[in-house]
């Protein structure tokens, strides 16, 4: 990955579009503070039952509070 400031962004910017084009990521930057992450163009075809099951897993692992996962303060009318 690459970073570039964003004063260099502006005057190198048919540059930078070409680096993104050959798959490279750029990170630009203000006074050294990520802003902004240019990355190429990919065309997503999401399975959207993979991305349910995904969101399932990611959901289960959520605790609210001193480790009580969500549907279990649903399960006991806490919220």
């Amino acid at each position: 990955m690459k970073n570039m400031e964003a004063s260099l962004v502006k005057r190198r910017f048919l540059q930078l579009l070409a680096e993104v084009e050959r798959r490279d990521e750029v990170l630009i930057t203000d006074k050294g503070a990520p802003i902004a992450l240019l990355v190429p163009y990919q065309k997503h075809q999401a399975n959207p039952a993979a991305v349910i099951e995904e969101f399932r897993k990611w959901r289960k692992g959520i605790t609210w509070g001193q480790d009580v996962s969500i549907s279990e303060s649903i399960r006991q009318n806490r919220l």
